[in-house]
């Protein structure tokens, strides 16, 4: 009985062993976005569904200077205001994501791709509308911020 077990485990063990090299053959390396996923490249800063910019577009912001002006767009409406970001701009930058003015709420602004380069760096954009959910019947206008390290790389957006 002792020989059928240990024949039965090394038959089992060399069947095992066997499967495993087969099924792994010829794989290639996963990329950052399938193992960490799409925010492997990005920190979400913020995100609302009033900007105050009618327009839908991207602005990639590489300055203090033009930073606080958009934050100032987004924040002429609000006491108090949101919080600006934290950011370097000699290594890091924003991208302004603005969906547009829309008739109603729940619509959000989300990053759907990022495009990573030799020299650039694409972020694409989608507006995403919430399926089945109540929304509020008044205009808003989504945007998301987010913070990206360029290592050098021209960073580009769009929707």
């Amino acid at each position: 009985m002792k020989n059928y077990i240990k024949t039965f485990s090394l038959l089992f063990l060399v069947i095992s062993s066997i499967t495993f090299t087969s099924s792994c053959k010829g794989k290639k390396m996963d990329t950052p976005e399938k193992v960490f996923g799409l925010t492997s490249y990005y920190e979400v800063m913020l995100e609302g569904n009033n900007s105050n910019h009618g327009l839908q577009e991207t602005i990639v912001v590489q300055s203090e200077e033009s930073m606080q002006e958009l934050m100032g767009q987004i924040n002429s409406t609000r006491k108090p205001g949101l919080k600006i970001p934290s950011v370097n701009f000699k290594k890091e930058a924003l991208v302004f994501a603005y969906g547009g003015q829309k008739s109603t709420g729940g619509y959000s602004v989300e990053v759907t791709e990022v495009r990573n380069e030799k020299n650039l760096l694409h972020f694409n954009f989608e507006l995403i509308k919430a399926e089945g959910d109540m929304a509020t019947m008044s205009l808003t206008t989504p945007f998301q911020i987010i913070k990206v390290t360029h290592d050098d790389k021209k960073i580009t957006a769009s929707f």
